[in-house]
């Protein structure tokens, strides 16, 4: 079973937190957890495509806005692939897309942000919930502890 497989089958393992319901007319994530009042959608990429990254990174933005919610999206790049980017490459080249986006007029009082992690660290439903658990922490003021 590839790493795509093994990451889609955490799904289970979130099942009390797991927004499972959710039908994008265009995207669909991988997965999105909600905990307090922030959404945590999970893209996992076995390729590295960069162009598809984008893609995910504005479909999430999108996202946010059209469900009115405190969203993370969480790019875990599986670093298989040879020509694959960097955690460090891909945070910097979204984040030059997200500064676009960010100044783009918007009717919403709603707080976006991404990241990009391996996957080889996030590689188990604990681990994600760790990672889940610091990204709350650190933004307590925005998704409200409290489940």
């Amino acid at each position: 079973m590839g790493n795509d497989s093994v990451f889609k089958n955490f799904k289970k393992d979130f099942k009390d937190n797991l927004y499972k319901d959710y039908k994008g007319k265009y995207h669909n994530p991988d997965m999105i957890i909600i905990k307090g009042k922030c959404h945590f959608l999970f893209e996992h990429s076995s390729t590295g495509d960069r162009k598809v990254h984008i893609g995910e990174l504005l479909q999430s933005y999108v996202y946010s806005i059209i469900n009115e919610c405190n969203t993370f999206f969480i790019l875990l790049l599986d670093n298989r692939s040879k020509n694959g980017p960097s955690k460090e490459y891909e945070t910097e080249r979204l984040k030059y897309y997200m500064d676009y986006l960010i100044n783009f007029p918007k009717d919403t009082n709603y707080y976006f942000n991404f990241r990009v992690e391996y996957f080889s660290d996030y590689s188990s439903p604990e681990k994600i919930n760790k990672l889940i658990t610091k990204i709350q922490s650190e933004y307590s003021d925005i998704c409200n502890m409290q489940t």
